[in-house]
């Protein structure tokens, strides 16, 4: 079994989506377990299995551009065919950028596109994570942002196995700097929470240099919608198969 990856669906050949999931700071590939089960047959839906992370909990890294490499090597040998959907929720989607980025200079390599969930990330300096206030104050914005699942924040253990790969991943986030970029010419999807639930904007907003084609899309409670109605996502992301030049 690769360590690198989770596969939450069965691998069928013809494959209507395939899917890569990049989770939240500090979770685990087994979050991509309960969206595949809400997901239509013929999906194929994975989990990135990021360093410090389930079995590979003594795996450490604080560069973003190691992290990029291992997950593009992860992506050429990922199984399915047909190109691939991204799908990054939270800080998740700040990786997914840079990850579609070194993918799209793999001329072999045919990228679908990505979905955005919610994107932000770990907002606090190197220099505070040394600071237990500081550090506990974000993880209760955290868990009121529905980022950290209210089951596991009740749980000692839980929290125990999370925090390490929590800081690993703040630790990386405050060290990046992104560097400037062409547009991507695969397009790209933002799910977040404006004011009118299923308003579409093709601006892209803040999101505009970040590809050619940016379609953002309102969703209650976006940053919560995988930790705790996970049939939402893919009921969003149905509506959107042909911006990816998936078929319905």
């Amino acid at each position: 079994m690769p360590k690198e990856y989770l596969v939450a669906g069965a691998v069928t050949g013809d494959d209507v989506v395939r899917m890569l999931v990049l989770p939240p700071a500090g979770v685990g590939a087994a979050f991509a377990r309960p969206l595949a089960q809400h997901c239509p047959p013929g999906w194929l839906v994975m989990g990135a299995r990021l360093p410090g992370r389930e079995s590979r909990h003594k795996d450490v890294f604080t560069s973003m551009n190691d992290l990029i490499d291992e997950l593009t090597r992860t992506c050429m040998k990922l199984p399915g065919s047909g190109p691939l959907l991204i799908v990054g929720v939270c800080s998740g989607g700040f990786i997914s950028v840079e990850l579609a980025r070194a993918l799209s200079a793999i001329p072999e390599f045919e990228l679908a596109g990505l979905c955005l969930v919610a994107p932000s990330r770990p907002d606090l300096d190197t220099r505070s994570l040394a600071d237990p206030g500081a550090v506990q104050q974000l993880i209760h914005e955290l868990i009121a942002n529905g980022s950290i699942p209210p089951a596991v924040a009740r749980s000692e253990e839980a929290m125990t196995v999370l925090l390490p790969a929590l800081l690993q991943d703040i630790e990386m986030f405050s060290a990046y700097v992104p560097p400037r970029a062409s547009p991507l010419s695969a397009p790209v999807l933002v799910l977040e929470e404006l004011v009118d639930e299923g308003s579409d904007d093709s601006g892209g907003g803040s999101w505009g240099d970040v590809a050619r084609v940016v379609v953002r899309h309102s969703i209650r409670d976006a940053s919560s919608v995988l930790m705790r109605d996970f049939a939402r996502l893919p009921l969003a992301l149905e509506r959107y198969l042909p911006l990816f030049g998936f078929r319905q």
